[in-house]
C-alpha cells in the first residue's frame, strides 16, 4: 500500500500550489492511508492539514523540509511528541537565527535538535543533493552517513 511521504503544500512558499485540505482531498480520492505533508521550514499549514487528515480518516504524517546551509534540504518526520517537540525547536532556532526567507541549519543544529525525529535522506531527484553539484556516489555515501550519525541508521531512511 502506498502513503505519500512527501507532500508539501502552498505553505512551502514557490514550491507548492495545493492548499493542505487540497492535499489531503486528493490522497482521500487515490484512497492513500497516510500522508506526510513536509512544508520547507515551517509548520504553518500543520494545524489545517492534521485537522483534514483526521476527518478523511486518513493518517497524517508530521514534519517539514530543513533548509541547510549549502541549499539542499532534508526531509524530516515527527516520530513521537519529543519529536514534534525538536523539530519545533529547530525552525524556530534557524528561523530566528537569520533574516526572514534565509533560514539555513547547518549539522550542528540537527543533532542538538534531533530527538524523536526521522529524517528521510532524500534522493537525488530531490534538493538533497542541490548544495554541492553534480551529485556522485562518495558525496551521497558522505552525506547519508552524516545523517544518519546524528538521527541514527534506525530512523534515517533514504527516499527512492
Amino acid at each position: 500500500m502506498f502513503g505519500e511521504i512527501h507532500g508539501r503544500s502552498a505553505f512551502s512558499f514557490l514550491s507548492g500550489a495545493m492548499q493542505p485540505e487540497e492535499l489531503v482531498q486528493k490522497c482521500a480520492e487515490l484512497e492513500i492511508p497516510a500522508v506526510a505533508q513536509l512544508d520547507l521550514n515551517n509548520l504553518a499549514g500543520m494545524p489545517r492539514f492534521y485537522k483534514e487528515a483526521v476527518k478523511a480518516g486518513i493518517k497524517p504524517i508530521i514534519g517539514a523540509e530543513v533548509r541547510l546551509w549549502d541549499d539542499s534540504v532534508v526531509p524530516l518526520i515527527v516520530e513521537n511528541k519529543r519529536g514534534y517537540r525538536s523539530l519545533c525547536r529547530l525552525l524556530s532556532h534557524i528561523g530566528l537565527s537569520a533574516p526572514k526567507g534565509e533560514a539555513r541549519a547547518a549539522f550542528d543544529d540537527l543533532e542538538e535538535y534531533s530527538e524523536g525525529l526521522i529524517c528521510l535522506a532524500g534522493s537525488p531527484a530531490t534538493e538533497f543533493f542541490a548544495g554541492g553539484g553534480e551529485p556522485d556516489a562518495a558525496r551521497i555515501a558522505s552525506r547519508i552517513g552524516q545523517l544518519a550519525g546524528i538521527y541514527g541508521a534506525a530512523s534515517t531512511f533514504v527516499e527512492l
